[in-house]
């Protein structure tokens, strides 16, 4: 019984491995994003807005999310995640 499940659902899997891997392969495309240049885009939006939390700010890393290219700072002695939101300003979040 298992095995029948298995074999009729192969090509719906199949086809859903194949557009995830489409979507995963180009990086620096679309919403995950991460070229260099996703990351300087949000380094002064990023350090402006960490500043009204704390100074020193330090940006230590990008890293790239479900959501799209951020950037891990420190604002003061805490780190924060900074990344674009859906009115296309950036967000400080806690890490």
């Amino acid at each position: 019984m298992r095995n029948r499940m298995i074999r009729a659902g192969g090509p719906y899997w199949l086809a859903a491995c194949i557009a995830l891997a489409a979507c995963a392969s180009e990086p620096g495309t679309g919403e995950r994003g991460g070229s260099a240049e996703d990351f300087a885009a949000l380094a002064d939006p990023c350090r402006t807005s960490a500043r009204l939390i704390a100074e020193p700010v330090a940006i230590l890393a990008g890293r790239r999310t479900g959501r799209g290219p951020a950037l891990v700072l420190t604002a003061g002695d805490t780190r924060y995640i900074c990344r674009r939101v859906a009115d296309g300003s950036v967000g400080i979040f806690a890490d």
